[in-house]
């Protein structure tokens, strides 16, 4: 009310329409728009946004699968869990809805939507928690709407500010990456059962890449617009 602009990493605004959901480089020109609150997105979201939208800008997006793997210190520092967590996977990330999905698996949906700009985009997920310290994985596998080599989507991924890419059969771990403020993806390849399906791993320190460091960009980019 007294005109200060403020970045929100609370899941309260992201999904108001009046309210931008931003991953700079992304859809950085939906700054525009904010009446003074501007939301950064659920932790997860913003390594597997940085890793769809070059394949999106190379070949448009027919559908998304994803199966996250989320480290311990994405469930707050309460870290409570529905079963023990130490040598342990569990595939429940916070509460189950109706539909047998959870909560973390629907902020994936919808908020990958809103940042992409595709309100019907399919994307269907399981969300699991794993015993890591920090950095959260997924195996995604994304259908394009044109044929995409595995070159040639490494090659967008690379061009993609925030995003270094791991070339061939080399990965990246959440071991290696933490700390770091980049998403990594590396694994690319064709799917052998469909020539317009590729598969990626994707992992991002979800404290920094994913909270704090989305957030700066955020505010980088507002004084970069001068508002």
């Amino acid at each position: 009310a007294q005109g200060a602009v403020v970045v929100d990493l609370s899941g309260a605004w992201r999904l108001d329409p009046h309210v931008p959901l931003v991953v700079p480089g992304i859809n950085s020109a939906t700054l525009a728009k904010h009446r003074g609150i501007i939301s950064s997105p659920n932790c997860t979201n913003v390594g597997f946004a940085l890793a769809l939208a070059p394949l999106q800008r190379a070949a448009g997006l027919k559908s998304v699968i994803v199966v996250t793997m989320q480290s311990a210190s994405g469930a707050g520092r309460a870290g409570s869990f529905p079963r023990p967590l130490a040598g342990n996977v569990i595939p429940q990330c916070e509460s189950f809805l109706e539909d047998g999905f959870t909560t973390e698996e629907h902020k994936l949906q919808s908020e990958t939507r809103k940042i992409l700009g595709l309100p019907a985009l399919p994307v269907t997920m399981t969300c699991v928690r794993v015993p890591v310290e920090v950095g959260h994985s997924a195996a995604i596998l994304v259908e394009t709407e044109r044929d995409l080599s595995p070159a040639e989507a490494e090659a967008a991924l690379a061009a993609q500010p925030g995003v270094i890419v791991h070339l061939s059969t080399d990965y990246p771990t959440p071991l290696e990456t933490t700390g770091r403020d980049e998403c990594f993806v590396g694994r690319v390849r064709r799917d052998p059962t469909h020539s317009s399906r590729l598969w990626l791993w994707q992992v991002a320190d979800n404290l920094r890449a994913g909270a704090a460091v989305n957030a700066v960009r955020i505010a980088e980019a507002l004084r970069t617009r001068g508002k």
